[in-house]
């Protein structure tokens, strides 16, 4: 059996300092300001940061910082000392957050306790702490920030599918009979044609007013879909023909197409609304001249794209539109879906055009990104899950990977 060692007789050993400093976890270190050098760092510094505790003790103090931590040490250790100087002893005792640096040059983020040591001469002498590796601490704590981001976003927009279709169910009924009376009323002043013009107007305002409720219930995602099993390819083969009816002659667009034949569940009418607000976004972009291209394909999402789309991994249906545009300015990206934002003119448009798109996407278990550089465009794409299907609707029979129109 071995021999049992009493507790007392345990503390008193020599070896236990020893023990303590070569097993520690932690950086334990000590600096002196009159030799500007470490005089102590644990062995665990080889393990944390790749030097050995010699190597450390030929540093000054701030090599162990990267540039933006060291001048943030240097500051903090000047304001201490003249605190603890002047008296302030509890200016002695603090806890930062540096980024460090390892001899590969890669850096990490450390907690660092430190105590400031004084001489008989009441003057700062030196520093001894304790620097601790936070990098997984930090990603748990951003992991924990995102989850209750996501489910603050999940409660939000749940309060907002409720308000909407509570009040699109309610202006909805209100404006049916608004319509259904205008067209009477026009009806019975066919010989005047300033009443007639008036209640033309009426039908008009109300008509808008109920397109604007059902973009409001697309960005809630509430709206009745009729899915469909669609080979997007073919789809956009047939919505660019009635876009190009709109789309000004000097805006040409490109469409490109890897090959592939993507199917996709869907609304059909929903597809056509996604490409013409963005087509519209597009053509407002570019002002007088520029290309629009439609972007099909069959993409496969590794771990990267996947956090980028916050997918899972797999392969999806990718449409993606592009525009040579003026940009979005970074400093408004993180607003361009939220409702009624616009940064046009005030009557010139709701702001529901992108909100509404962002709502028919996460409606059909998609998602959407944008990117932008400005004065050289933007570029939106829209991932969908893949359907599997031996029938797919077969729309304009168009072959060819690649059409450009004018």
């Amino acid at each position: 059996m071995t021999e049992q060692v009493e507790p007392q007789e345990y503390l008193d050993t020599p070896s236990l300092l020893e023990i303590i400093l070569n097993n520690a976890g932690d950086i334990l270190w000590a600096y002196d300001f009159s030799q500007n050098r470490y005089t102590y760092v644990s062995p665990s510094v080889i393990s944390l940061r790749g030097f050995t505790p010699d190597e450390i003790e030929q540093q000054s103090l701030y090599d162990a910082l990267t540039p933006s931590s060291a001048a943030k040490a240097q500051v903090l250790v000047e304001q201490r000392i003249k605190r603890i100087e002047a008296g302030d002893l509890s200016a002695r005792f603090g806890i930062n957050e540096f980024e460090q640096v390892r001899k590969d040059g890669s850096t990490f983020m450390t907690e660092v306790m430190t105590t400031f040591i004084k001489n008989n001469a009441g003057k700062v002498s030196g520093i001894v702490g304790i620097a601790r590796d936070i990098t997984k601490r930090l990603e748990e704590e951003d992991y924990r920030k995102e989850l209750e981001n996501k489910l603050y976003e999940a409660q939000k927009l749940e309060s907002i599918n409720r308000i909407v279709c509570g009040i699109a169910h309610e202006l909805n009924n209100r404006l049916m009979p608004v319509s259904g009376y205008a067209q009477l009323l026009g009806e019975m002043c066919q010989d005047n044609d300033e009443s007639l013009e008036y209640c033309q107007q009426i039908y008009k305002s109300a008509h808008n007013a109920s397109a604007l409720i059902d973009q409001l219930l697309d960005y809630a995602g509430s709206q009745y879909l009729q899915l469909e099993n669609l080979d997007l390819h073919q789809a956009i083969v047939d919505i660019e023909h009635f876009l190009r009816t709109v789309i000004p002659e000097n805006i040409v667009i490109k469409r490109q197409h890897d090959g592939s034949c993507p199917c996709v569940k869907m609304d059909f009418e929903k597809l056509r609304q996604i490409v013409f607000s963005l087509a519209f976004n597009a053509q407002d972009a570019m002002y007088e001249e520029g290309v629009l291209t439609i972007d099909v394909q069959t993409v496969t999402l590794d771990t990267t794209l996947a956090t980028q789309f916050k997918m899972p991994e797999g392969e999806y249906a990718q449409l993606t539109i592009i525009d040579t545009g003026k940009g979005i300015d970074p400093s408004i990206m993180p607003k361009i879906f939220e409702p009624f934002f616009t940064t046009k003119d005030f009557g010139m448009a709701s702001g529901l055009g992108l909100s509404a798109i962002y709502g028919i996407v996460k409606q059909h278990y998609g998602n959407i990104t944008v990117k932008s550089t400005i004065n050289k465009g933007t570029s939106v794409s829209i991932i969908l899950p893949l359907h599997e299907t031996d029938l797919p609707i077969a729309f304009n029979t168009e072959s060819g990977s690649n059409a450009q129109s004018k």
